[in-house]
């Protein structure tokens, strides 16, 4: 912040104060994170609880960034040159990082947000049986109604915790949205299914990778097929 601060308007004059630096950067890096437009940005900063908890926002005193705000900020870091240190500097910071977060940023959709609240809520993944049962602690699994030996199953809980659920259906949103190279499994899906179907269903599957990548310490590989023991 020290680099961008001089740079940054002081709200001199009249007019309206402008938004708190650590906040427009803290938009900045979540915009980033997920690949978001500034449109989308604005719009998921009122939807999603994950992002105003990250960018420290409440809503009862405070209106989000809009879009042409968060253009103007954006636009002043490439004048300034700005936007590679501040990448660097939080590359250092997340390097710092136990390992555990560093091992599951590497599955695709999940970026440091997602990564550092999976193992601070998850703690010892052993004491989950399955990536099921993480999933399902994230809210992630479909509620089941079924007499007669008939089982249905309906949309998902939202039981389990709200704020790692939000950062993964986000995270996956922007790999089926932005990603190049999906992979088949990702593509059939979208093929086959409506897009917010997908988007939870690899959601999940997310969820369920996090569990395996820390349980087994393993690293994550990209095509990996789990095999009975």
């Amino acid at each position: 912040m020290g680099e961008l601060e001089p740079f940054y308007p002081k709200g001199e004059g009249r007019g309206r104060p402008p938004i708190g630096l650590e906040k427009m950067l803290r938009m900045y890096i979540a915009q980033q994170c997920f690949g978001f437009s500034d449109e989308a940005i604005e719009d998921a900063s009122y939807d999603s609880q994950a992002i105003r908890r990250f960018v420290r926002m409440d809503l009862r005193r405070e209106s989000a960034p809009d879009a042409t705000t968060l253009l103007k900020f954006r636009r002043l870091l490439e004048k300034h040159k700005l936007t590679a240190s501040i990448f660097e500097t939080i590359n250092k910071h997340w390097l710092k990082q136990d390992d555990a977060c560093k091992r599951i940023a590497e599955i695709p959709g999940v970026g440091p947000l997602t990564a550092t609240a999976a193992v601070a809520m998850m703690g010892d993944p052993k004491a989950f049986k399955s990536g099921r049962e993480f999933a399902a602690f994230a809210g992630l699994v479909p509620r089941q109604v079924g007499t007669g030996g008939r089982v249905k199953l309906l949309g998902i809980s939202k039981r389990g915790d709200t704020y790692l659920r939000t950062l993964l259906i986000h995270g996956a949103r922007s790999v089926l949205t932005h990603a190049k190279d999906p992979g088949p499994w990702v593509t059939e899906l979208r093929r086959r299914r409506p897009l917010n179907v997908a988007i939870v269903a690899l959601a999940n599957k997310m969820a369920r990778t996090i569990w395996a990548v820390l349980a087994h310490e393993r690293t994550y590989q990209k095509g990996f097929v789990s095999r009975p023991v």
